[in-house]
């Protein structure tokens, strides 16, 4: 893209249209990519190379990309967060890989219900994306490696 990488595009587009949702779909497998794109507003990274059943950041790239957001969330001491029981199991899963319609399935619930939860788990964790919430839920001991 002349005159900007896609994470800048990314911030460029929010800034004008903040509702606007953007997946990034890229062939870097880099987790530096990943987190930028992320960091700039996208709900999600998909690979061209991914299949039908790949979730919205791949699998693969998970395990890094956590590393790399643990380091921006504050340290545990230092913040309190109180999820309920549903808004665990869903972050739990979320945490797993799986994708909103893979969640909302294995529930036995709506995909709005789940989005919902989604969006309350962001906002209590003060987080803009899965990789961040993720991150920081493992930095405040919520979730566990054995989670993931």
């Amino acid at each position: 893209m002349p005159g900007a990488d896609g994470a800048e595009t990314a911030r460029r587009l929010k800034a004008l249209a903040p509702k606007l949702v953007l997946l990034a779909w890229t062939v870097s497998d880099a987790g530096d990519d990943l987190l930028r794109m992320m960091q700039a507003g996208c709900v999600g990274y998909a690979l061209k190379e991914s299949g039908r059943n790949e979730t919205v950041v791949p699998r693969r790239m998970l395990g890094e990309i956590l590393r790399q957001a643990a380091d921006y969330v504050p340290d545990p001491d230092s913040a309190r967060v109180a999820l309920t029981p549903t808004e665990m199991h869903v972050l739990r899963l979320m945490a797993q890989g799986l994708a909103t319609k893979q969640i909302a399935i294995q529930m036995g619930t709506a995909r709005a219900s789940v989005e919902t939860h989604i969006r309350n788990i962001y906002r209590k964790l003060d987080a803009n994306n899965r990789a961040a919430a993720i991150g920081f839920a493992l930095k405040l001991r919520l979730l566990k490696v054995s989670d993931l």
